[in-house]
């Protein structure tokens, strides 16, 4: 049979997942950060650290885009929210009109295309794209655009399309995006174990009997991944003993009295 003495058959590590090991290499190199280091073990800490990093972008990139956070996300929403609000404000300033007969048509149109007034504009950017959808297949449904043109609210929902299809594009609703591959979370994390079994290696060869204190640097360096496994492994708390059983209560002596046996007459 075969020996092998590589990195992967020499240290067994804690058993890992994604979310833990992105925590136990910020442990470790941490530790290591602003120590001066042996070449070797500086050069494993490099390869550990930018494994890390990879680890950590590939997990960003499992989880979903944040629209709140998208400059041109906000820029398309305001701008779409400033539309509908203004034909809302029309129809609303119309209703109010006494005596009209275009107070009756906005009436109407307020009812059955803000049902809610304005609300749906403060839904999470994917949700009011849909709502906004909505309202416009509505007025195209039921046939309300000549009623707007009534009102003179044309220009408004001109620009509400126009709006509305562009916030649809630009939250890569309504047009096919080309985002990059993300990056294979299992092969991230197999990187980074690997790295972080040669750093282990690099760390352990650095013992010298002749420097005491290189036992100790080397010690304080994988302190993370040995406190790791004694903190981590347990998953259940172990089952509490049960309680001895009670001690029996001596019997009460009976009073002296009824110790003195009473002669028979």
């Amino acid at each position: 049979m075969t020996r092998t003495f590589r990195p992967f058959d020499l240290v067994q590590l804690p058993n890992l997942d994604a979310a833990g090991a992105q925590t136990l290499g910020a442990e470790v190199i941490a530790v290591a950060t602003g120590k001066t280091l042996p070449p070797p073990i500086a050069e494993a800490l490099a390869d550990l650290t930018a494994a890390h990093q990879a680890l950590k972008k590939a997990a960003e990139q499992r989880l979903p885009s944040a629209d709140a956070g998208n400059p041109a996300s906000q820029a398309a929403d305001m701008a779409l929210d400033a539309a509908w609000s203004s034909l809302f404000t029309l129809l609303r300033g119309w209703s109010k009109l006494p005596d009209h007969s275009h107070a009756d048509v906005a009436a109407t149109l307020l009812g059955q295309v803000f049902p809610d007034k304005l609300r749906f504009t403060q839904l999470p950017f994917k949700l009011e794209w849909a709502e906004s959808d909505t309202r416009l297949r509505t007025i195209d449904s039921r046939g309300l655009a000549k009623d707007l043109e009534t009102l003179g609210a044309t220009p408004a929902l001109i620009q509400l399309r126009k709006l509305h299809a562009q916030y649809g594009e630009v939250l890569d609703i309504t047009t096919p995006s080309n985002p990059q591959p993300a990056a294979n979370i299992r092969d991230a994390l197999e990187v980074f174990r690997d790295s972080l079994r040669v750093y282990v290696v690099r760390v352990a060869a650095s013992e010298r009997q002749q420097d005491p204190s290189s036992a100790d640097l080397a010690l304080e360096l994988v302190a993370p991944i040995e406190r790791w496994e004694v903190t981590h492994a347990a998953t259940a708390a172990p089952e509490a003993a049960p309680p001895p059983p009670p001690t029996p209560t001596p019997a009460a002596e009976p009073p002296v009295a009824a110790l003195v046996t009473t002669p028979a007459r």
